[in-house]
């Protein structure tokens, strides 16, 4: 056990002191052994009920088992999971991680296997390992458990994955098909829309961003069933507002109109301080270039404020909020067409 003891990552974990009560109680259930008051078995028993020698215990397991997890992926003997995505064989890939948990990790494998089948049934070990098969048979095929596949097809989709990369994740159970990816959108996007919907009836205010890409792929030979292809993809995102004018102070939001004489110098043009204002707006923007890209002068950075201040900080600090709306049957057109109309 001091092999596991003296660790390297004995530090990450931080036991409680062993107090002088504790080592009094355990020297007593010890001597009470070796008197023969009491069983081996019983004075483990006594032994584990003491919170801070049970603590201790934990973090010899916990360490074991981190030492044995890490001889599954050492890099001087080849390992199953680190196999090209092309040599991977769906069919035996499970069978392959868990014989090769067995022979490097037979610990950690009684341990994920002891969860899978608690021991107060008293399962043979043959029975076991089959329970935790069937765990894991049934987390890749069960379509109620689906909430960590979709959370890896949201994923991939966020850092614009392809359809193979979620069908081979899918083979493993680790995601939703690639077919299905247009369903989970159009949920995301009704559950944005809800959000949208909040907003709205909030009084704020939105605007809409649409991109499109049109693509054509011409065939070298038109045959029956097959010959040019045209692809639409269309995405659009709302953005709610992070302040409307009735937010500022002192701002009018009234049109400005132009006389017959030409526009009034008081209102279409820059006063003395606001034009004072705005150079100094740009000498802190100057001062920001500086610091950050010259070294010589990254000395002054404590002098340059990082944000300037003004009366409407707060207000544009204000995150941003953005809902990507991916389907097509949002049911959000009628409150919206409600805020317009009114």
């Amino acid at each position: 056990m001091c092999q596991y003891i003296s660790y390297t990552r004995r530090n990450s974990l931080s036991p409680l002191p062993i107090t002088q009560e504790a080592k009094e109680i355990l020297q007593e259930t010890t001597e009470n052994m070796i008197n023969g008051k009491t069983s081996a078995e019983e004075m483990l028993a006594a032994i584990v009920e003491i919170p801070v020698i049970l603590e201790r215990l934990w973090q010899i397991i916990l360490m074991k088992l981190s030492f044995e997890m890490d001889q599954l992926c050492r890099k001087t003997e080849p390992s199953v999971l680190r196999l090209k995505v092309g040599d991977i064989k769906p069919q035996t890939f499970c069978h392959q991680i868990l014989f090769e948990m067995h022979q490097r990790c037979p610990g950690a494998l009684d341990f994920l296997m002891t969860m899978a089948c608690p021991v107060h049934l008293a399962m043979p070990e043959d029975s076991r390992i089959i329970a935790g098969m069937y765990a894991m048979a049934m987390y890749a095929r069960n379509n109620q458990l689906i909430g960590f596949q979709k959370c890896m097809a949201a994923s991939c989709i966020r850092y614009n994955a392809g359809n193979g990369l979620l069908g081979l994740l899918h083979t493993f159970g680790l995601s939703i098909p690639e077919k299905t990816k247009l369903v989970m959108l159009d949920d995301l996007g009704k559950i944005n829309g809800r959000e949208v919907t909040t907003a709205l009836n909030q009084g704020k205010t939105l605007k809409i961003t649409v991109d499109n890409i049109d693509g054509r792929i011409k065939a070298n030979q038109i045959r029956y069933g097959s010959g040019n292809r045209d692809y639409h993809y269309t995405h659009w995102s709302v953005i709610i507002d992070r302040f409307d004018p009735r937010d500022l102070e002192g701002l009018g939001t009234q049109p400005k109109v132009v006389p017959a004489k030409g526009p009034d110098a008081t209102t279409f043009f820059l006063s003395k301080e606001e034009k004072t204002s705005l150079r100094n707006c740009y000498s802190w923007m100057v001062q920001r270039i500086l610091v950050e890209d010259v070294p010589a002068l990254s000395a002054f950075s404590s002098v340059v404020p990082t944000v300037l201040n003004h009366q409407y900080r707060k207000v544009v600090d204000r995150p941003t909020e953005v809902y990507p709306m991916f389907g097509k049957n949002l049911r959000i057109t009628q409150p919206f067409h409600w805020v317009v109309t009114n």
